[in-house]
C-alpha cells in the first residue's frame, strides 16, 4: 500500500471495491482478524485509506471456485495438523540436511525440540517468529499459505536459507518465485499421505486438500545467487510434470 498511495493521491480515487475468489482472505481483511505481523498491515491499510478519504469495500465472489486455496488455508486457520515425523526424519536425510528450529509451530505440532509459536503456549523460545532475528540458524518453515510471501521476502532480506514446506502449485506465481529461489527440492508427497490430522481437524470435519507438498531449500547467501539462476529453468520444468 506504500507505491499505490501515490495513484490514488494522483487518480483521486473515491472508493475502492476489493474482490477475491479466496473466502479466508476475504474473512480475514473484513474482520481485521489473522496472525499478529499481518493485521498490523491491514490496520495499516485502514488508516491510510481512511485519511484519504477512500470508501472501500470487499466482496467474495461465490461463483469463482478456488476450492483448493480455501482448503489449504482453512487448514492453515486450523493449524492442528502436522508432517508426519517419520517424513520430517526421511526428508532432512534425503536432502542431507539439519535443521536446529521450527518456526510455526505450537507444542503440539513441533517437529523439533526448539520452536517459536505464533501464539503464547508452553516450551517456544520465542513468539511470532517473522518480528525476530533468523540469522545463525537453519530453519524448519511450515508455514500459513497467506505468510508465504512474507517468508520469502523476510528470507530475501536477511540474506539467509531455510527448509520451507509449501504446496506444489507450480501455476501459481508464487510457486514460480519459490522455485527461482531454492537451490534444493524435494516432492514429499499426498497431502494425505504425509499430513497428520489432530483431534481438533476431525471435530471441525476439516478434510486435507488434494495435492502435494513440496520442501523447498532455499538460499539467499550472496554466494549461491548465481547458482540459483542455473537450476531455475530445470526445476520448474520438473514440478509442472510432477504437478499432472
Amino acid at each position: 500500500m506504500q507505491h499505490p498511495v501515490d495513484v490514488l493521491k494522483k487518480q483521486r480515487i473515491k472508493s475502492l471495491v476489493i474482490r477475491s475468489d479466496n473466502s479466508t482472505a476475504v474473512f480475514d481483511i473484513y474482520k481485521q482478524r489473522t496472525t499478529i505481523t499481518l493485521i498490523k498491515k491491514i490496520k495499516h491499510v485502514y488508516k491510510t485509506i481512511e485519511k484519504l478519504g477512500i470508501q472501500i469495500q470487499i466482496t467474495y465472489l461465490p461463483e469463482v471456485k478456488n476450492e483448493i486455496a480455501d482448503a489449504q488455508n482453512r487448514l492453515s486457520k486450523a493449524g492442528d495438523y502436522k508432517l508426519k515425523e517419520k517424513i520430517f526424519l526421511q526428508t532432512c536425510l534425503q536432502m542431507n540436511l539439519n535443521p536446529t528450529i521450527d518456526l510455526f509451530s505450537q507444542q503440539f505440532n513441533n517437529l523439533l525440540p526448539r520452536f517459536m509459536s505464533p501464539i503464547r503456549g508452553h516450551g517456544e523460545i520465542a513468539i511470532d517468529a517473522l518480528n525476530q532475528a533468523w540469522k545463525k540458524e537453519f530453519h524448519w518453515i511450515h508455514p500459513l499459505i497467506l505468510l508465504i510471501q512474507i517468508i520469502q521476502m523476510k528470507i530475501g532480506e536477511d540474506k539467509i536459507r531455510e527448509m520451507i514446506i509449501v504446496p506444489l502449485w507450480p501455476s501459481q506465481m508464487l510457486h514460480t518465485e519459490l522455485v527461482n529461489q531454492n537451490v534444493q527440492y524435494l516432492i514429499l508427497g499426498r497431502n494425505s499421505e504425509i499430513l497428520e490430522p489432530g483431534t481438533l481437524l476431525i471435530k471441525k470435519n476439516l478434510k486435507l486438500p488434494s495435492g502435494k507438498i513440496c520442501c523447498f531449500m532455499m538460499d539467499r547467501r550472496p554466494d549461491k545467487e548465481e547458482y540459483m539462476q542455473e537450476q531455475f529453468q530445470e526445476q520448474q520444468i520438473y514440478l509442472m510434470e510432477q504437478q499432472t
